[in-house]
């Protein structure tokens, strides 16, 4: 009997052995990134850097030209400063063998520094336009000395208060606040909700955040300095799942990442991501609405001159890349992706400051419409668009006569809101007999930010005419600048293809005699198209860049 019983025992002991294996095997992702490396621990002592704020100018270190001690510092009254190509200064410093380390330091303006263990260097670096903590993490393998370097950059940088200490943060980066545009290491979060991290095979090495799950958020508090429009990069990789999160600044999103796989934890891309910021010390929130993904570091850069939302053009603004001749259609109030309308209320003859919906952007007016943004009157789909102001006003021109009336923009699609459908040029009719008479549109994918779309003619051209939209044979693609132009004489639409100069080069598309529409004007921005309820809360936006507006009779 005992036998039998400890025969049953061992049995029961092996059959939970297996459930534990098979469990443990399920989650792919968690036995290979815990095969790759386990959370890392806080860190411990610190190393021993000589003059580390070079307040004794050069004492223990070694600087090649050319360099200089500058008196522009992050603490106390001197820094390094490098100017050129060959410059750099260096430190040899004793650790511990096999040891992880993470050496920081500030830098302002254009600079990198490192760590050289053996026949390895670790390095990070940038362009940073006010003194910003750069962290590098690194282990010393068989090597009882390091050397911890910085170097120029492309530009003259400054260096100051060089750190090392035993061990790899796992963030928590104090309640500073960094000014941008700056690279922030995706592990020196302020805040997170869990915020584990591991070892990077990323260039430059350190540290990437892991195990990310959903809703979990890391948080960075930074200074904008002027509200405006803010490039970020997102260094992330995910291996089968996907990248998917959102983008607040406190509590308003302003942006959202929904891309493909890389095809593994370590096989990093790069995803830009334009949003619109306000002025001050903030928090910037990423909180993924999907597991499944990595981030190594994020990058802010500003996209172009930003304004202080007055109602006049001002140098580099969005507006004054359009000029005078047109009134927006737009919004008033906070957005906050997710509360009824986006917390907005419709405008027809809205702000022209730069704003979260009119922006610049690499030189280009930026438009950019979030499903759930308010509609007027008229439509059931919302629009960041501009309206042709005639004799001062909302006039009319006569499309019916002898008079060509043409309309010709440069423009970029960007990004496809859910539906993946919008408009970016029409001519628009005061009639409702005729309404749109013509859309220009572009049809592709749910959030579609790259690759091939479909170039679409709607309105009454086709709609009511031809009984169905019509789609172009265009060779059309995301993020290329195309230049267009629509006219209008004697009751027949057209669409051409223009070369750099402005002349016509091909003709994509012209209507029939379309009878008596009469009183029309032109609209160029980003319409979005074929909206549902389902779309209310997404913050997947249309973004259309455009430059070069010009109409002609000039009204």
């Amino acid at each position: 009997m005992l036998t039998n019983k400890l025969i049953a025992l061992r049995g029961t002991m092996l059959l939970l052995l297996m459930v534990v294996l098979t469990l443990s095997c399920e989650d792919d992702e968690v036995m290979e990134m815990n095969d790759l490396e386990s959370p890392t621990a806080a860190v411990g002592d610190m190393v021993s850097i000589s003059n580390a704020g070079f307040e004794s100018n050069w004492s223990g270190w070694n600087d090649v030209d050319p360099s200089s001690i500058s008196g522009n510092s992050n603490s106390g009254s001197k820094s390094a400063k490098i100017t050129g190509s060959s410059g750099r200064f260096t430190q040899t410093v004793s650790v511990s063998t096999n040891t992880n380390y993470t050496l920081s330091a500030y830098i302002r303006g254009r600079g990198t520094i490192g760590a050289t263990a053996g026949g390895s260097s670790f390095e990070d670096g940038g362009n940073y336009s006010g003194w910003t903590k750069v962290s590098v993490q690194f282990s010393t393998g068989s090597n009882s000395s390091v050397t911890i370097y910085g170097e120029y950059n492309g530009g003259e940088g400054r260096f100051d208060d060089f750190e090392m200490v035993e061990g790899q943060s796992t963030g928590g980066g104090g309640s500073g606040y960094t000014s941008i545009p700056a690279k922030i290491e995706a592990e020196d979060f302020d805040s997170a909700t869990e915020g584990r991290t591991q070892g990077t095979s990323d260039t430059g090495g350190g540290l990437n955040v892991g195990w990310i799950d959903n809703g979990e958020s890391l948080s960075y508090n930074v200074n904008v300095p002027s509200a405006g429009s803010y490039d970020i990069d997102f260094r992330v990789a995910s291996r089968s799942a996907g990248i998917n999160f959102a983008i607040y600044q406190g509590n308003n999103q302003v942006g959202s990442v929904s891309a493909g796989a890389t095809g593994g934890w370590q096989n990093w891309t790069t995803i830009t991501r334009t949003v619109s910021l306000s002025a001050g010390q903030s928090t910037i929130k990423v909180e993924a609405t999907a597991g499944g993904w990595n981030i190594n570091w994020l990058e802010f850069k500003q996209s172009g001159n930003s304004g202080g939302g007055g109602s006049g053009p001002g140098a580099g603004t969005a507006a004054a890349i359009i000029g005078s001749g047109w009134k927006l259609n737009g919004y008033s109030g906070t957005l906050n992706v997710g509360a009824s309308d986006n917390g907005l209320n419709y405008v027809d003859d809205s702000n022209t400051g730069e704003s979260h919906y009119f922006f610049e952007r690499n030189g280009y007016a930026a438009f950019r419409c979030y499903p759930g943004n308010p509609t007027s009157g008229g439509s059931s789909n919302p629009r960041s668009e501009l309206r042709e102001i005639i004799n001062g006003g909302n006039g009319y021109w006569n499309g019916n006569t002898n008079t060509e009336h043409s309309m010709k923009w440069r423009f970029m699609i960007e990004d496809l809101p859910p539906s993946g459908k919008l408009a970016f040029g029409q001519i628009h009719e005061r009639n409702s007999t005729y309404d749109d008479v013509i859309r220009v549109q572009v049809q592709g994918s749910s959030g579609q930010n790259s690759g091939s779309v479909d170039l679409r003619i709607l309105g009454y051209v086709t709609e009511q005419i031809e009984g169905q939209g019509r789609t172009i044979n265009f060779n059309m693609s995301m993020d290329t600048e195309y230049y267009f132009e629509l006219t209008m004489q004697n009751g027949v639409v057209k669409l051409y293809n223009l070369n750099n100069s402005g002349n016509r080069i091909q003709t994509l598309f012209t209507s029939v005699d379309i009878g008596n529409a009469d009183e029309n004007y032109f609209k160029a921005g980003c319409y979005l198209q074929s909206t549902s309820s389902s779309h209310s809360s997404s913050s997947v936006y249309g973004q259309v860049l455009i430059k070069d507006l010009t109409v002609s009779p000039d009204n």
